[in-house]
Parts: structure tokens; sequence; C-alpha cells
């Protein structure tokens, strides 16, 4: 829950915040972690043990609410990193911010009412499959890339915020490596 204020924070201030410098990479970065608030809080619902959510909660269900998250923080700070800075008209922004709603309203409907469609993430009594192991590499190295990115601009532009958000992508595509390693969902690599 934690994780999901603090997404939500960052969505509240890069919204209150767009006007000073007039930068969209702040929109950017503020509906990409709103769309990660939405989907993390189906993460923190659907863990087993929790009561139905819909549908029985499960570890796949979990993961993949998990995996949607991290990809969608993994391409918000990407999208930051690459954007430029210029201000967007009003109907963009909100465009962008629409989009951070639907889609994790999109991708809730699709886990809880098909379920089906997704790769098998988590085998009971034999731990994370194949799919699970390789996307969490794949976000290692997206996180990777938009601290590199990250930490390019801010000694281009001597800005000190920019090398904070590098070392916050670094620290994520660390984290996700101990996601490969669990062959239970509550042991210690989790």
């Amino acid at each position: 829950f934690v994780a999901i204020a603090i997404s939500a924070m960052v969505f509240a201030l890069s919204w209150n915040l767009w006007w000073q410098g007039k930068d969209s990479r702040k929109i950017v970065l503020g509906a990409g972690f709103l769309a990660v608030c939405l989907i993390d809080l189906g993460h923190t619902l659907s863990f087993a043990g929790m009561p139905a959510m819909v549908t029985p909660s499960d570890p796949e269900k979990a993961i993949n609410f998990w995996l949607a998250g991290r990809l969608v923080t993994a391409l918000a700070l990407l999208a930051f990193a690459l954007c430029s800075t210029k201000a967007w008209a009003l109907w963009r922004m909100l465009a962008v911010t629409s989009a951070a709603v639907i889609l994790p309203s999109l991708f809730w409907w699709a886990v809880l009412f098909h379920p089906a469609w997704f790769p098998h993430t988590f085998v009971p009594g034999s731990g994370l499959t194949t799919f699970k192991v390789q996307s969490e590499y794949v976000l290692t190295a997206m996180y990777a890339s938009a601290a590199v990115l990250l930490f390019r601009q801010a000694a281009r532009e001597g800005a000190p915020e920019l090398r904070w958000l590098a070392a916050a992508a670094w620290t994520l595509g660390l984290g996700e490596l101990f996601l490969t390693m669990y062959a239970d969902v509550t042991d210690l690599f989790n």
C-alpha cells in the first residue's frame, strides 16, 4: 500500500507541477505512475489468502498484475528519458492521463475475466516458469536502459534530480533480479 500511495503521489505532484517549466515529461511520468498505482492495487488484492476479487486470488493472478505494473513503470521511465521537455497542449495531457486510467482498467478486465489469455508464470511446488523469469530479465534490461539514459541526461543538463531518478531505475532493475529466483511466493528472494 505504501508503493501504491507513492505512485499516487508521483501522479499528483506531476499533474500539479507540470506548469513549472512547462515540462511534458512530468505528465508522462505522472500518468505512468497513475497506471502503476491502479495495476499495483490489483496486485495487492490478488495475493493468495486475500478474499476473492471477482475470481479467487492466487499467485499467477498476482504475478500478472506485478509484471504489468513493472512493465508500465519501465515504460514510463524510458518515456520520461526519451521525451522532449516542450510543453504539451491541455488536450494531449488529458489524453495521456485518460489512457493511464483506461489501459489498466482493460488489463484488470483481462486478468479477472480472461486469465487463460496469459502464459503461466508460477507452478506451485515447482516455482517460476521460463516466461516469468525471462520477463523479469527483460524488465531488468529496460530499467538499466532507463538508468543509463537518465544518468546521461543528468550529466548533460547538470540536473541532480535526474541522477536520483537514474538511481531509482537502477535499483528497480536490481530488485527484479531477485524475482527470478524464488520457488515459493513467500520465500526470502520474494
